[in-house]
């Protein structure tokens, strides 16, 4: 093993967007778990969102009094009335 791709199977434009060779040397040094663990907080952090886990997420949102996780996109779907158990008719017309 080499550590190269010698027979070109690998796909590295991916890889070679997130990673350098000093930022990977850190990755391998901290740990792949620091990486991510590091990834979240900085997401976390540019996103204004609290990072940990859910109940601890629902316990700032019953102190706060406010949603603190992201809700889903685009508008609210509307509310289709119930037809409380009338029945539609149909007439033909000739």
């Amino acid at each position: 093993m080499t550590g190269r791709d010698e027979f070109g199977l690998i796909e590295w434009s991916a890889w070679n967007q997130e990673y350098d060779g000093l930022r990977w040397h850190d990755v391998l040094r901290n740990g792949v778990m620091d990486e991510a663990w590091q990834r979240r907080l900085e997401e976390a952090t540019v996103r204004g969102r609290p990072l940990g886990s859910d109940s601890f997420v629902e316990a700032l949102e019953r102190q706060l009094g406010c949603r603190l996780r992201p809700q889903r996109a685009g508008r609210p779907a509307k509310k289709t009335q119930a037809l409380e158990g009338q029945q539609m008719g149909l007439e033909i017309v000739n």
